[in-house]
């Protein structure tokens, strides 16, 4: 079974466009309008780690931590507990609490990204 990580794209490319209309400027002629194109760092927030040894989605990864000086991981279970943290995280928690896989289901994880802090919800999967 292949399961396909939903993600989420919080920072990315945004396009402006501001056109110059003559009724907002007091009637005088503008000769051109103007876009403003701004590039942002992209984090991807992934959903699904799939445990179970066939080397796809085995833990949560997250693309390009190698950029930030500081990468922190928690993650809590449904009643708030927290199952996981890493002070220096490095793409290797594969679901489970000291050692011993957790239940499949779902849990919340923060992200600290040199001190910004991104969450996603994630599902752990065993097929």
């Amino acid at each position: 079974m292949i399961i396909q990580n939903v993600a989420f794209s919080l920072l990315a490319s945004v396009l402006f466009f501001f056109p110059c209309l003559a009724e907002e400027y007091n009637s005088v002629t503008c000769k051109n309008d103007f876009i403003l194109t701004m590039e942002m760092d992209t984090t991807i927030l992934y959903n699904v780690i799939t445990p179970n040894g066939d080397g796809r989605n085995d833990v949560l990864r997250f693309d390009d931590l190698g950029d930030f000086s500081s990468v922190e991981l928690y993650v809590f279970n449904s009643w708030g507990h927290t199952v996981y943290e890493n002070v220096n995280y490095n793409n290797d928690w594969g679901g489970t609490k000291d050692g011993n896989p957790l239940p499949a289901g779902s849990y919340f994880y923060i992200l600290k990204l040199d001190g910004t802090s991104l969450s996603s919800a994630i599902s752990i999967i065993y097929e």
